[in-house]
């Protein structure tokens, strides 16, 4: 009886090892992504793997009579090794993180520039969110 209480301790003590393990690598993951950019205040990379240094985002506001003030309708993503593959799908964000407009766009190598869901007034950007899938 001893033997086996033994075999059974020691076989769950390697499978919490095992999940900790697990855990710790996802963590350490999760903590190496990146976006670049000096005129974005918040970003996500979402895909480190195929793009591990990161994108840039870029917009060129234009006045906007309706507003009145500067508005964006497209993104630029900029840094795109040619590693990834799919979709570039960004999300400009408010304060609040609401999504204030959302677009896609082919994946190619350089840059890409994706085309906004509607106009945006620039006071109201907080962040912008860069998925390539």
């Amino acid at each position: 009886m001893a033997t086996i209480n033994r075999r059974t301790s020691r076989k769950s003590l390697a499978l919490a090892l095992a999940i900790v393990g697990v855990a710790g690598l996802s963590m350490a993951s999760a903590a190496q992504l990146t976006v670049n950019s000096t005129d974005v205040v918040a970003g996500v990379d979402a895909i480190a793997e195929c793009d591990a240094d990161g994108v840039t985002v870029t917009y060129t506001p234009s006045y906007d009579d309706g507003i009145p003030g500067y508005s964006v309708d497209e993104v630029v993503i900029g840094d795109l090794d040619g590693t990834c593959t799919g979709t570039v799908l960004v999300t400009v964000t408010d304060a609040a993180d609401a999504a204030l407009a959302n677009g896609s766009i082919a994946y190619a190598a350089g840059s890409v520039t994706v085309s906004l869901s509607g106009t945006v007034d620039v006071a109201d950007i907080y962040g912008v969110a860069v998925a390539i899938g």
